[in-house]
């Protein structure tokens, strides 16, 4: 995955550099764990209009990928075939209190699945559980009005 930064001007835009990003980082996963993408930025930054964009390439209806603030995970099976993954993971670790909270979920189990793909809004909270190789997307503010940067980079 080439790291960069991306400029978006609209929540269109960030849902389709987002399926750009993943669709490309899907397609040159190798790792025999699963594919863990933690998104960082402010409240309001787009994170889950990302994760939106990324889940409508796997088939996933954006009406069904809403914030899990509450829950903490959700689990959605990936529609599209071809793709060697069957479960696309959304986690929100913005109201947890440490990671051992999140692991408690079976965080760690999830990760070692090679067939799942895993956004986490909010990874900064836990980070001691983030694979290695976890694929990092931060979402700020561009210079101009309404615009976002969108950087990647490999853990």
């Amino acid at each position: 995955m080439r790291k960069g930064i991306r400029y978006s001007r609209s929540v269109a835009e960030t849902k389709r550099i987002a399926r750009d990003i993943i669709s490309r980082a899907a397609a040159e996963h190798s790792s025999p764990n699963a594919l863990v993408i933690s998104i960082f930025g402010e409240l309001g930054a787009g994170k889950t209009s990302f994760v939106k964009g990324g889940a409508a390439f796997f088939g996933i209806p954006q009406k069904n990928i809403t914030s899990p603030t509450f829950a903490l995970l959700k689990r959605h099976l990936i529609k599209r075939r071809g793709t060697g993954f069957r479960f696309f993971y959304h986690a929100d670790a913005y109201r947890i209190d440490n990671a051992r909270e999140f692991a408690s979920l079976g965080f760690g189990d999830i990760t070692k699945d090679s067939e799942s793909i895993v956004c986490v809004e909010w990874g900064e909270r836990i980070r001691s559980l983030l694979p290695r190789n976890t694929l990092r997307i931060s979402i700020g503010p561009g210079k101009k009005k309404n615009e976002r940067t969108i950087s990647v980079n490999r853990r």
